[in-house]
């Protein structure tokens, strides 16, 4: 048995001819994409930690710590904080402050040059290093300071060190170099969509929080207003941000729903879901996160309790029930919201991988296997019997060999899958050299992932992955240096041989199983209730990607068109009725573009993405 706990201590946009498009809720960026619609390969996203190895947003408050007590004598001072729905401080006592981190101990990749700190709100906002060391302020006003950040720092400190109480400091954004006039609608960091284009699928298990959230309904749920979208926040990432970052890349969502969470809750998830991803894209579903998992204690004690209470005995058998009881009925809601759609989601059946015993209970105890598009696994691979040496050469030797023998492992799970006539997945794979399991120092663990032998060893993984009988596999994980197929987000790709593989197989062997599609000629998005910021409008593109027809209702509507490569290629004020032609750069080249609208002088308010094939 594979004990993880996911702190990972381990042991042992529309496509088509004139897609109409109406205002979505979240605005969008264009960038230049690849076609990834036979790619093979997916990946998971490290936790949202404040510390992280990645910036997947231009604001990068985003991934904020949660705000905590302090005052000028001590870093922490116990106090309670009083907080808004969002997270922000409404008032503060005598001498006190709200202090959060960002990018701390020592995670030092993170852009230079100079970050502007917006604010909502009266009161006094300070930013210097996380250790205390003052930072250079370019500039300072109400609401907007402007800071100049050099190489080699370690992270930020954010405090709230005054607030108004009625008008009180919020909705702070800590805006990356270069990007103050687009982070509205350039949500995502170019870096990070460049990283992931090739991707088919994104794993959102960390992301969702799924191995600790406790939320049960749909009302409790991180917000894109939430001051903190990582470990702080309820349920982690916003779920509009996870299908928004979908649409934009043209990738496949894997949604791991909260393991605690009422049926109500499903239903609203998996609505919002079927709503707002693009209809051309699937949306895998999956019950929580390796819930045969012991390791993962705050999942794996609710379902022991919630076995007994349908009559089962503490311990595994309990366990074992309760999963299947609530992961059938999770799977039953989404085929509910999905009626008459099936080409658009893929019902999870994600088990123990070799443990046929495991997936059996789920497909049988209550009919899951009903429901079942999919069973997933999650084929590792170690240095088996180099366990605890320091001879790094033996270590990737075995490495070899055990990279070899993945259709092994998965044989007995792919011949049920088969029986059941559904596909067998990877929901995480890869590497497993976590020092504590495998008697490796940090440093070697490092050593050992970024070899160059790596990217030898994951083609005969891969490969071996497919001869084996599995089709789509995600990688655990993306970026972190114990984990990831890369150390860092802004790492040299020549320096990641196991992405180098990721993406070579992926161009090598296009998608070789079968699977069906919705199109997006004829699915309109549900809009959004408008504000005193939006305009009413629809959008238009040509197959050929030549013409872009826009038309807005409401005087001084002010149209931007964004061209591939996230520029802005046109500025036509609309009348107010009727429409306008717009050509973009570059014809009839494929990419995205942006269309966004609002008043004049304001900022900018995107109405919706379309893809141009």
């Amino acid at each position: 048995m594979r004990l993880t706990s996911h702190c990972r201590a381990r042991v042992g946009v529309c496509c088509g001819i004139l897609a109409l498009v109406t205002v979505g809720l979240l605005p969008t960026q264009a960038f230049g994409q690849v076609d990834n619609s036979m790619s093979t390969v997916g990946t998971n996203f490290w936790f949202m930690y404040d510390n992280q190895y990645t910036w997947p947003f231009v604001d990068f408050f985003k991934q904020s710590r949660e705000f905590w007590s302090g005052s000028s004598s001590q870093w922490d001072d116990g106090r309670a904080l009083t907080l808004d729905t969002n997270g922000y401080p409404t008032s503060l006592l005598s001498g006190q402050h709200a202090a959060t981190l960002l990018f701390w101990a020592g995670t030092v990749h993170y852009p230079v040059g100079q970050y502007v700190l917006l604010y909502d709100g009266q009161g006094t906002v300070s930013v210097d290093f996380s250790q205390g060391a003052a930072i250079n302020v370019v500039s300072s006003a109400p609401g907007r300071i402007v800071v100049n950040v050099p190489a080699g720092n370690e992270g930020f400190r954010i405090r709230i060190m005054a607030t108004t109480s009625g008008n009180h400091v919020r909705n702070i954004r800590f805006i990356a170099p270069g990007f103050e006039q687009t982070y509205a609608t350039q949500i995502f960091h170019p870096l990070f969509l460049e990283r992931l284009k090739e991707m088919r699928c994104l794993r959102f298990m960390d992301w969702m929080k799924a191995n600790s959230t406790t939320i049960t309904e749909w009302s409790q749920r991180t917000k894109p207003t939430s001051q903190t979208q990582g470990e702080g926040s309820a349920s982690g990432v916003a779920l509009e941000y996870l299908v928004e970052l979908c649409n934009r890349l043209n990738c496949d969502g894997w949604f791991c729903l909260p393991v605690r969470g009422s049926n109500a809750c499903f239903r609203q998830y998996a609505t919002y879901i079927r709503d707002h991803l693009n209809p051309c894209l699937k949306a895998y579903f999956e019950y929580g996160n390796e819930c045969w998992n012991g390791g993962v204690q705050s999942n794996a004690g609710w379902l022991d309790q919630l076995g007994q209470s349908l009559g089962f005995s503490a311990g595994w058998s309990a366990q074992h029930h309760g999963w299947a009881r609530r992961m059938t009925d999770m799977l039953a809601v989404v085929d509910s919201v999905y009626q008459g759609l099936p080409n658009r989601r893929v019902r999870v059946i994600a088990t123990q991988v070799g443990n046929t015993g495991v997936v059996d209970g789920l497909l049988h105890y209550y009919g899951g296997e009903n429901y079942g598009d999919a069973i997933a696994v999650a084929p590792y691979f170690n240095p088996g019997g180099a366990r605890g040496s320091t001879n790094l050469n033996l270590i990737l030797d075995s490495l070899a060999s055990q990279a070899a023998r993945v259709d092994n492992v998965i044989s007995g799970d792919l011949a049920i899958a088969n029986a059941h006539n559904m596909k067998i997945v990877g929901y995480e794979s890869g590497l497993d050299v976590w020092p504590a399991s495998f008697g490796f120092s940090e440093s070697l663990a490092v050593q050992i992932r970024f070899n160059s032998r790596m990217e030898s060893i994951y083609t005969t993984y891969l490969n071996n992955w497919r001869s084996g009988g599995g089709t789509l596999i995600n990688q655990y994980t993306f970026c972190n240096p114990s984990w990831g197929v890369m150390r860092y987000m802004d790492q040299d790709t020549s320096q990641a041989p196991a992405y180098l593989a990721m993406m070579h197989f992926a161009r090598s062997n296009p998608r070789w199983w079968t699977e069906t599609r919705d199109t997006c000629s004829s699915v309109a998005v549900a809009p959004q209730p408008a504000t005193s910021r939006t305009q009413p409008a629809r959008l238009a593109i040509d197959r050929s990607g030549r013409l872009v027809r826009v038309s807005a209702a409401g005087s001084g509507a002010v149209v931007r068109v964004y061209g591939i490569d996230g520029r802005r290629v046109t500025l036509t004020a609309l009348p107010a009725s009727g429409s306008v032609l717009l050509a973009p750069a570059g014809g009839g080249a494929s990419g995205c573009y942006v269309v966004t609208a609002g008043a004049e002088g304001a900022a900018p308010v995107t109405l919706r993405t379309a893809a141009v094939r």
